[in-house]
């Protein structure tokens, strides 16, 4: 099988992967990119036994190739884009780049994009998504701190509206102490003149008296006879 995933200086990275099914040990991948050679691609194996290899290849046309195991047998691609005859009564795969503008964009290191001229935008290129590594996402990150930064100002306010707003406080808490210490004192006053009230009555229903002891006054005797 192949993977294909475009790079933007006009090449595509292609990635041929034949099954471990193959039974080798030993694949490599020939083709017109590589005048055929049996020894300068060579597949790694992978852990799940397949073999592996990444070439970089021009796009704009259709490419022939085969895999040749352990040097002696040669295997197509099980899943080419496409099957041509060839000389020795066979059939080569194609991998076909002619029109490569459905292919996904190949991520690019980070270092290797920012050297090249041909990147316009170096982080999208590396992969990096564009809110957090895009030239255009760099003025909307700082439109929302400043906008974090006028909103704490907004609500806590300059060095002079604390002092006012600390001063009116102090003023308001004053001014409610001084409205609690009249109420207590006018319930002291009224909790006096109640109590003088209530002496005045009792002193108007007790009886008056001459201020002289009360004795029994004596019956004179009568006449004898």
């Amino acid at each position: 099988m192949m993977i294909k995933t475009r790079l933007t200086g006009g090449s595509v990275l292609v990635t041929f992967e034949l099954p471990g099914a193959a039974a080798a040990a030993a694949v490599s991948v020939c083709g017109d990119f590589n005048d055929w050679s049996p020894t300068s691609h060579q597949l790694t194996r992978t852990d799940n036994g397949s073999f592996q290899a990444t070439l970089e290849l021009p796009a704009g046309r259709r490419w022939r190739f085969r895999y040749l195991l352990d040097g002696q047998r040669w295997e197509n691609d099980w899943a080419a884009d496409d099957y041509l005859p060839n000389v020795h009564g066979g059939d080569d795969s194609v991998v076909d780049l002619t029109d490569t503008s459905a292919l996904p964009l190949a991520p690019v290191p980070a270092a290797d994009a920012a050297d090249r001229a041909d990147i316009a935008d170096p982080a999208a290129a590396a992969g990096v998504p564009a809110e957090a590594g895009s030239a255009t996402s760099a003025t909307p990150r700082k439109s929302a701190a400043a906008g974090a930064r006028t909103g704490r100002r907004a609500a806590g306010g300059s060095k002079a509206e604390l002092a006012a707003k600390a001063q009116s406080a102090e003023s308001a808490g004053k001014a409610e102490k001084a409205e609690s210490a009249g109420k207590a004192g006018n319930a002291v006053k009224a909790a006096k003149a109640q109590s003088a009230e209530s002496a005045r009555k009792a002193e108007k229903g007790a009886p008056k008296g001459t201020g002289r002891p009360l004795t029994p006054r004596k019956r004179s005797a009568p006449p004898v006879e």
